[in-house]
């Protein structure tokens, strides 16, 4: 769908310029500017989402019927069933969503309503097709006789078909929990309320070195400037987790090299090199680890030794749960070939009983998801082409406290503080303005808005 949608875009930038040549011709004098600011302006509010699927479609995530169950309504409130009441449960509703008239200019969004609580999950501008409501949190602390009310702004849902998905939460309590992050900021994005409730240990794989511009301004070496960017990033994978109450032996950077695990992959003996940094010994990106590998006496960049790294950790550690990346929802390369090394891992490992749940940072089909602002909810993201198997989904709310904390981590992270395009910070002023896009006020990285929210979502 992506080459549609480029082509789409590309024939109205091409109607766009057309239209201001006719202008020019047709209209002398400023005229022309005034098409040309008004051209630009549409174009900003209307055609610069990045969602490379329809937006009249279903999310077609594949579900077992043991899971699902009709869900009935009374007027706009939810009639939740006594056995989804408790609180055990992540719950979701299937419901088609039609987006009306004004929701193709402003986003969509349905209000959940709960015992003087408001939980808002929004939608992609134009939507209409079946959606996957998060009502986990509201269920939460519900009491015997409250209702959840449901009301759509600038959007109506079916009552017909809709149904209730509900997933046993895992006792988390007394598990061991190892997260795979394949680059410094992925662990915090994904999971950072989640691995800092739990027993955790966070293995970075790489060392985040590629595209090191934003470094050139100290050193003009290209190779020095990545070898640079790599420290501070993996120094960043160390100490962020720490500061959320994590100890030194329970975060590791494994030092490999930023866009090369597929190649590793490909010839698994063989050492490779950083192209960006023109080193291969991974120890260069290792000093700040208080875990030792037995690797680390040479330091060799192959996928074989990668998957001996995880497999003595997985030993040591003994995980009851890995998260880690979905290696079809995730698009990131780097993503998918870390969750394949882990499970090669785990598959070698004396400890082959760990269950493993998925998030996804990087989506194929848009860089949007989650829709919304920060603070709002975060469901299930958009499966639009061949149907993925849903096991289970597991929702981790995250209250106010815990929001601020996400922040901060998130600003730690050197890599989510580099400048923004121009074109990109106006776009976004304008959004704010025109149509009330909140856009917060901690940072530009369009993660600061995507992973800030209520709540994480993880599935299996």
């Amino acid at each position: 769908m992506k080459p549609l949608f480029r082509a789409l875009k590309l024939l109205s930038i091409l109607a766009v310029v057309a239209a201001l040549c006719a202008g020019m011709y047709l209209y002398p004098g400023w005229l022309w500017i005034v098409f040309f600011v008004m051209a630009y302006v549409l174009h900003g509010l209307l055609f610069a989402d990045h969602i490379y699927y329809r937006r009249r479609c279903d999310y077609k995530w594949e579900v077992g019927d043991r899971d699902c169950q009709k869900a009935t309504f009374d007027g706009s409130v939810l009639l939740l069933p006594e056995s989804l009441r408790s609180g055990d449960y992540s719950v979701f509703l299937r419901v088609k969503i039609k987006a009306r008239f004004s929701g193709r200019l402003f986003d969509p969004a349905l209000r959940i309503l709960s015992d003087g609580q408001r939980h808002v999950q929004y939608f992609e501008r134009g939507c209409r097709g079946y959606r996957y409501i998060n009502l986990t949190p509201s269920i939460e602390g519900l009491s015997d006789t409250a209702v959840l009310s449901l009301r759509g702004r600038h959007c109506h849902f079916v009552k017909e078909g809709a149904e209730l998905l509900s997933f046993k939460k895992p006792d988390l309590a007394s598990k061991k929990v190892l997260y795979i992050s394949p680059h410094a900021d992925d662990a915090e994005i994904a999971a950072f309320g989640l691995y800092r409730s739990t027993n955790s240990l966070v293995v970075t794989i790489t060392a985040g070195e590629a595209e090191p511009e934003t470094f050139s301004c100290y050193i003009s070496d290209k190779n020095k400037a990545a070898i640079l960017k790599g420290r501070v990033r993996a120094w960043d994978s160390i100490t962020i987790p720490q500061w959320a109450g994590l100890k030194s032996d329970q975060v590791i950077q494994l030092g490999y090299f930023c866009k090369h695990l597929k190649k590793m992959h490909d010839s698994p003996d063989t050492p490779i090199k950083s192209e960006y940094a023109g080193i291969s010994d991974t120890r260069a990106f290792r000093e700040f680890n208080s875990l030792k590998l037995a690797s680390d006496h040479h330091g060799t960049a192959s996928w074989s030794q990668l998957v001996s790294d995880l497999v003595e950790l997985i030993n040591l550690f003994q995980p009851d749960y890995v998260v880690t990346p979905h290696v079809s929802v995730d698009a990131h390369q780097d993503h998918q070939y870390s969750t394949t090394a882990v499970r090669e891992a785990i598959n070698k490992s004396e400890h082959k009983d760990a269950f493993i749940m998925f998030y996804a940072n990087h989506l194929a089909n848009t860089d949007m998801h989650p829709y919304g602002p920060s603070g709002s909810l975060v469901s299930l993201p958009p499966v639009t082409s061949d149907e993925v198997k849903l096991s289970g989904a597991f929702s981790f709310t995250l209250h106010d406290a815990e929001q601020k904390d996400k922040i901060m981590a998130l600003e730690m992270n050197h890599d989510l503080r580099r400048p923004i395009r121009w074109k990109k910070w106006l776009r976004k002023r304008l959004q704010k303005v025109l149509i009330k896009r909140y856009q917060p006020d901690y940072g530009e990285d369009e993660f600061f808005r995507k992973a800030v929210r209520t709540n994480e979502v993880f599935f299996y």
